[in-house]
């Protein structure tokens, strides 16, 4: 679930705990000689002056060390992927909370720092929280039904070269993207290259397609205006692991899938109207413009706000929907729950499904 973290400390701290980087490793070259020098635009900013990686002991995966400076103050900043860490470029799993530990562990060693000084010194930047998850769709049909996350007023854009759907906001951004892809052409190394492409090529035999999403929380108070109280160690994270879940998904179901509407007796007219309009439409983006014409005095983000409306609730069971799409991410939570570790089901699916109670339900940080 936490997959990529930024984190550091002030390196006097650093280095008056003990820490050494003696494990890291340079990159083509120790210091940065071309490092951008302070001016009176960015004094107050944090310019990298020294840059090594640190790989861990199996050489599977290494992080991004470098030293930065601001004005007179030096921090040591760390960034990678713990997921990757420790379980390798070619997983398709997530980590778990105990295995969090085991990462604590294995960096306090690299770092020569006590475990207790990495869970609760090492302040975090940003946080990436994810799932990995399975579609019976090829990505490019898949993608197009994902139009529209939380209360933006445009869709979700489209990296066509990359594949990957994105949305980056003022504190926090999300990232959907096929793995299939992106797994095997990410990794140089020939046997884990391949490793990667029979994996892929065993769920395509399936009909299958793996995506990732991503939600990435770009400071410690990104959590609480979300719902949380800030998280800013390893420690709080590991303490509230089970809320970064229920948040992971709260932020998933805010994701709007684009689909024809099936006509309900429990329709008023005007929803009538609207899914007479949306079935009568190419796109969501036509509906839209139609139907903020004819009702709404050419106000579009009113008119949005009802087409997708009637889709999340009157989806066709013939088509990709949004409970389609719930149902995919459901059964990512229960595999995670019977193969991985326990998690709060019944919280996760109120949440997902945005029933009254996944509305009211509380994040509150321990």
């Amino acid at each position: 679930m936490t997959d990529k973290l930024t984190f550091g400390i002030r390196l006097d701290e650093f280095y008056n705990l003990g820490g050494t980087l003696r494990h890291c490793m340079p990159i083509k070259k120790t210091y940065i000689n071309d490092v951008e020098q302070e001016t009176n635009e960015n004094r107050y900013k944090w310019r990298v002056v020294e840059e090594r990686y640190l790989p861990n002991s199996r050489g599977t995966h290494s992080f991004r060390v470098a030293i930065e400076i601001r004005g007179n103050t030096k921090r040591l900043r760390i960034d990678g992927s713990i997921r990757k860490w420790l379980l390798g470029k070619t997983s398709v799993e997530d980590i778990t909370q105990k295995q969090l530990s085991l990462f604590v562990k294995e960096l306090a060693e690299r770092l020569c720092l006590s475990d207790d000084i990495v869970w609760d010194r090492l302040s975090i930047y940003n946080t990436e929280i994810g799932y990995n998850f399975f579609t019976n769709l090829r990505w490019e049909d898949f993608v197009k039904h994902c139009v529209q996350y939380g209360r933006t007023k445009e869709r979700i854009d489209y990296d066509n070269r990359n594949e990957c759907l994105y949305w980056n906001g003022d504190d926090k951004s999300l990232k959907m993207y096929n793995k299939s892809k992106e797994m095997p052409a990410n990794i140089n190394n020939q046997a884990l290259k391949s490793t990667a492409e029979n994996i892929v090529s065993n769920l395509k035999s399936k009909g299958l397609t793996l995506c990732r999403i991503e939600v990435t929380f770009d400071d410690k108070h990104s959590f609480h205006k979300y719902g949380l109280s800030q998280i800013s160690t390893l420690r709080e994270i590991y303490k509230n692991w089970y809320n970064l879940h229920l948040l992971l998904t709260k932020e998933i179901a805010k994701i709007t899938i684009e689909s024809k509407v099936y006509i309900s007796e429990n329709m008023s007219l005007r929803q009538r109207e609207i899914a007479q309009i949306i079935n009568k439409s190419r796109t969501s983006t036509n509906a839209v413009k139609r139907l903020a014409k004819e009702f709404y005095n050419s106000d579009e983000n009113r008119a949005r706000r009802q087409v997708y409306a009637i889709m999340n609730e009157y989806s066709s069971p013939k088509d990709y929907s949004i409970r389609a799409f719930r149902k995919t991410i459901a059964k990512r939570l229960i595999w995670i729950d019977r193969n991985r570790e326990k998690l709060p089901l019944n919280d996760l699916f109120h949440i997902l499904w945005r029933t009254n109670k996944g509305r009211k339900l509380k994040l509150n940080a321990i």
